[in-house]
């Protein structure tokens, strides 16, 4: 499968507004059954190598935001200029006050989508998903593990339903044997093979040796 997007970065920020009437809308982009049904995959075994895992400081098509109240001057200034750049994606259960927020605030929404997708918290660098390549920068697939915080079940199956509506399979480390628990705050990546994390993700993997969960990383990310 051919990428359609050079990479997605994943921020973590919320916000808060009171609706107005009367203002231009952006439409909401449902998340369930828009991608044909053949690429609705969801694979839980690692990607096929050879996989690049993207570093955090390469260029990107497009920046995905979970959106809450009440941080709304923060928010606006990561919209406001990632809009110009890319494609912003909002997951929101509050479009309307959003969007209204926006159109007060002189912020094209031209190249603003939202997606209604449940979620528990603002930290989507924590459980939102990771993209990978195959053959360094061809298909672009996303990667997915079982979110560190299990009181935040809705942030746990947010990565999928965004491949789902993006068309992208994602390959899932939540089976034995590659069953994974980690967060995206753990897990910097330098675009070369190279991944850093703290000695926290030998706490959330109980029973796994760092070589067993090096080989998963390996498998899924491209570690070297």
């Amino acid at each position: 499968m051919k990428c359609f997007l050079p990479a997605l970065v994943f921020l973590s920020v919320f916000i808060s507004l009171g609706a107005q009437q009367g203002l231009p809308s952006t439409e909401v982009k449902p998340v369930k059954g828009d991608a044909p049904s053949e690429i609705l995959c969801h694979i839980p075994m690692p990607p096929p190598p050879p996989v690049r895992t993207m570093a955090e400081w390469e260029e990107v098509q497009a920046i995905v935001i979970a959106w809450r109240f009440p941080y709304s001057n923060v928010l606006k200034e990561v919209v406001r200029y990632s809009q110009e750049e890319c494609k912003v994606f909002i997951i929101t259960k509050e479009r309307e006050l959003v969007d209204t927020f926006l159109h007060i605030e002189n912020i094209p929404s031209d190249n603003v989508e939202f997606l209604d997708i449940d979620f528990n918290s603002i930290w989507i660098r924590d459980y939102g998903p990771w993209t990978v390549y195959h053959n360094d920068v061809d298909s672009l697939m996303i990667v997915d593990w079982i979110y560190d915080d299990p009181l935040r079940p809705a942030d746990d199956r947010t990565p999928p339903q965004l491949a789902d509506y993006l068309g992208l399979p994602v390959f899932e480390a939540i089976e034995p044997p590659y069953d994974w628990v980690h967060a995206g705050g753990n897990n910097l990546q330098d675009g070369m093979g190279s991944l850093f994390s703290s000695e926290l993700v030998l706490e959330t993997n109980p029973g796994k040796t760092w070589e067993e969960i090096e080989a998963i990383a390996q498998a899924f990310l491209g570690i070297t």
